[in-house]
């Protein structure tokens, strides 16, 4: 075990994961930017008004209506700040996993398509690439050996069991 805490397959167990919610990630990161950009609409409409200086409550511990709405823009903001921050951490691991499915040869990409994104069995893939459903295996698993590497890095290389 390295200092990580990652040891041996964990690295191509977090790999599949990644690669079999690669859909909903970036589902996930356009439904967050919809919700950044109704965020920042509902921010530009929270305008406090000046106070007036005239009568000066007292004793109620009520806020008044111009404090009310900086409170909320203040809110508003901290909310914008922390959906932004989550899209680009979601979309920074889209990206990262999308070059990685770049740099396979195509009959690995072909094989990563069909398992992770379209859900074919092996079968289903052996007879559309005619070829045997172990080879289908064994490519998808040297995909996979490869992306692991792609996103975590020499680390992943030194723990990862080259099994085919």
């Amino acid at each position: 075990m390295r200092d990580n805490g990652y040891s041996y397959n964990d690295y191509l167990r977090l790999t599949r994961g990644y690669l079999k919610n690669l859909p909903i990630y970036r589902q996930a990161a356009e439904n967050l930017e919809l919700e950044l950009a109704d965020e920042k609409a509902m921010l530009s409409q929270i305008t406090p008004k000046a106070v007036s200086y005239g009568a000066v409550g007292g004793g109620t511990g009520e806020l008044t209506p111009t404090e009310q709405a900086v409170q909320q823009r203040a809110v508003s903001v901290q909310r914008c700040q922390k959906l932004q921050q989550e899209h680009q951490v979601l979309r920074h691991q889209c990206d990262r996993i999308e070059r990685a499915l770049q740099v396979l040869s195509p009959e690995e990409q072909e094989a990563v398509d069909l398992i992770y994104f379209k859900h074919f069995s092996y079968t289903d893939m052996s007879r559309r690439t005619f070829t045997s459903a172990r080879t289908c295996r064994r490519r998808l698993n040297g995909a996979v050996q490869k992306v692991a590497v792609m996103l975590f890095g020499l680390q992943a290389e030194d723990n990862i069991l080259f099994i085919s």
